[in-house]
């Protein structure tokens, strides 16, 4: 971060921060993330079992790939809690499994309507896409 001053008679007219790579926002924050097929991020913990909404951007040409994934991180032993939710591209549309202890559920996109007509396109055209998932306890 470094900030840019311009002083005239001892008075600063303007101020404007200027963000290093990578970042950007109003406090220089690193709002994205870019990887080339084998990259991670790793964040805090999303809270489960109450009420959320988490957005998701991204941009990809690969047909299939793992997006997100909040669970645990170590071999789940007898007891353990095993609650996790998993966004994922297949075939190029978006899946969502998410587990609250009671099972998995699994929500699965393929561009079509009931009727079998395609609606939506696949998200792995290189153009950038949003996924917002909300969840009310149990529900999604």
């Amino acid at each position: 971060l470094s900030i840019v001053m311009n002083w005239n008679d001892d008075v600063v007219n303007t101020c404007r921060c200027e963000c290093p790579g990578e970042f950007d926002g109003p406090r220089c924050q690193q709002t994205r993330h870019s990887f080339k097929g084998n990259g991670w991020a790793w964040y805090k913990p999303l809270a489960q079992c109450e009420e959320s909404h988490t957005s998701l951007e991204f941009v990809t040409t690969k047909d299939s790939g793992l997006i997100l994934y909040n669970g645990p991180i170590r071999e789940i032993q007898e007891g353990d809690p095993d609650d996790f939710i998993i966004l994922e591209l297949r075939g190029g549309y978006p899946v969502l499994r998410i587990n609250h202890g009671s099972g998995e559920a699994k929500l699965t996109i393929d561009g079509r309507d009931s009727k079998g007509r395609k609606q939506l396109d696949k998200m792995n055209d290189g153009k950038w896409h949003r996924v917002d998932i909300f969840r009310s306890g149990k529900v999604f």
